[in-house]
This record gives structure tokens, sequence and C-alpha cells, in this order.
């Protein structure tokens, strides 16, 4: 048993994380109050936890694709629900295109184009549109304006637009 110095309860040892600084080989604080001051410094500081998932993101591609593409899986729901959010802010989610035209416009753009444009890989690929849709409304269907990427290459492009 030992006591955290945060909440000051005693709790078993394996309620604490490892710290070869400490004599006894763990932290002085329960893993309880740590993740709530973890939570807490991150809700102060939220562009540095935006900096540690993009630095770990780098490090871990293969992990958080993984992680991603399980979670899309186990959340058809929730996808369901983000795209509808999605293509209501492009002002298309009561137009007449309809989610299964676009994944059909999807199914022929990867067609045409088995591999992702930027880096010739042929997992985890998807459509996108070069002019944005709801810039574009009128070439929203329009195969010439799709291009096939990889998972990893849309994120990418999506993720320097903001």
């Amino acid at each position: 048993m030992k006591t955290c110095t945060k909440c000051k309860e005693e709790k078993p040892l394996d309620m604490f994380g490892k710290d070869n600084r400490h004599k006894d080989g763990l932290q002085s604080s329960c893993k309880e109050c740590e993740t709530k001051r973890t939570q807490s410094y991150y809700e102060d500081h939220p562009e540095k936890r935006q900096l540690s998932l993009r630095d770990y993101a780098q490090r871990n591609p293969d992990k958080v694709r993984e992680s991603q593409r399980r979670w899309k899986k186990e959340n058809p729901d929730k996808v369901y629900a983000k795209n509808q959010r999605y293509l209501t802010k492009l002002n298309l989610a009561n137009c007449e295109i309809s989610q299964r035209t676009l994944n059909a416009w999807a199914a022929q753009v990867k067609a045409l184009n088995p591999r992702c444009d930027w880096c010739l890989c042929v997992d985890d690929l998807e459509a996108h549109h070069i002019k944005p849709k709801a810039l574009y409304p009128e070439l929203a269907l329009d195969l010439t304006n799709g291009q096939t990427l990889c998972t990893k290459h849309h994120d990418e492009i999506h993720s320097t637009k903001f």
C-alpha cells in the first residue's frame, strides 16, 4: 500500500505508475490523480495537446491509421452522422446528390486510377474532389474532378486547409 501525494488516499501499489526516479520505482501520485492532472493541463493548453497528437501521428502513422479504421468499423452510425453533418455544411444533404450517388462516383474514380496519385500505394484508397463540392457543386459528380489518394494523403490534404 502507498499513499497518494495528491488525494492523500492509501491505495494498492498497482494503482501507481512506474517512475524509476523514486526509490520504490513508482510515481508519487496515483494513476487516477495523474489522469486528472493531465486532462486539466491539456484543457488549459489545447495547442500543446494538438502538437502532442500531431507528433504522435507522425511517429506512428500505421497505428493511427489502424486505430481510425477500427473506430470507423465499430461506429458506423457515428460515421454516417459525421458524413451527414459534412454534407449539410456543404449544402448537399438535402440536395439531389445522395450519399449513394457520391459513393458510386468515388468507386468510379478509384476504378479509373487504382493507385494513390501521390505515393502510388494500393491500400486504403479514397476518392478526393480536386475542386471542392461546396464551391463547385456542378462538378461534384464529374470524374475529371476526382483523384485517388490513400487515406494518409487524403487526410493530409484536408488537414492543411484548416
